[in-house]
């Protein structure tokens, strides 16, 4: 557990790509339906939330420290 501690302080993850990658899978996986359609919005402003959604979860990858 220090270990993680430390590697997080250190800017690091404490998780290996592996367990990152089945985290995120799951999390997915696990999510409920967005609804089909808000009322009042156009289909752009439809698809913007979804856009910063995915945008938000790739970032997570991104910014992760190789190794």
């Amino acid at each position: 557990m220090t270990t993680g501690i430390r590697q997080c302080a250190a800017g690091e993850s404490p998780f290996s790509q592996d367990v990152l990658r089945r985290l995120v899978r799951r999390a997915v996986q696990a999510r409920p339906a967005a609804p089909s359609r808000i009322e009042g919005l156009t289909a752009r402003e439809q698809e913007v939330p979804e856009l910063v959604a995915v945008l938000l979860l790739r970032s997570v990858v991104l910014l992760r420290p190789a190794g």
